[in-house]
């Protein structure tokens, strides 16, 4: 008996042994560490951007994203309270006041739109400081083509906002 003891405690050291160096192995495998990989937009794609600019990308523009939800937030307080007034307006002197809420009104929605161009261009810039010189011309051409409308940009022909003075805007692709 006392044989059959010392197997049976070679074989649990085996065994336990075994398991420990499977655990071992397995943990080592590229495929079953705890890696997180940030989804590839096609902007990425575009850009040809590496797994770490991927990454600080996501991180810029996630920012980005709660001030513009704020502003857009805000916006619609101010769109209401503007509605609120117009309501309570029946004569020809409340119609003056009208002029004045709506004035008001256009001012604050003003502000709104230049707090949020001004986290999208410093967005831009941010994004910019991680991309290569290669990466850099093909992001403005990107931007240019789907952003460039409007006063914020300067209108038709001018280059936009966030381009660094004397980096002539890319033609646009036909």
């Amino acid at each position: 008996m006392g044989k059959a003891k010392i197997i049976l405690m070679i074989l649990f050291v085996l065994t336990l042994s075994s398991g420990l160096v499977a655990g071992m192995l397995v943990s080592r495998h590229p495929g079953t560490r705890p890696f997180v990989k940030v989804p590839r937009t096609p902007l990425a794609e575009e850009l040809n951007l590496t797994q770490d600019q991927n990454e600080k990308m996501r991180v810029i523009w996630e920012g980005v994203k709660g001030q513009v939800d704020d502003c857009f937030q805000t916006a619609q307080g101010v769109q209401k309270k503007r509605d609120d007034a117009l309501l309570a307006m029946l004569t020809e002197e409340q119609k003056l006041k009208f002029v004045k809420i709506q004035e008001d009104c256009s001012a604050s929605l003003a502000s709104l739109k230049s707090s949020r161009d001004g986290a999208f261009d410093e967005a831009v810039k941010k994004t910019e400081k991680i991309l290569t010189e290669a990466q850099k011309l093909r992001y403005r051409e990107i931007l240019q083509n789907r952003l460039h409308h409007g006063p914020h940009h300067g209108g038709p022909g001018s280059p936009p906002d966030w381009l660094p003075p004397g980096v002539p805007p890319t033609p646009a692709s036909p």
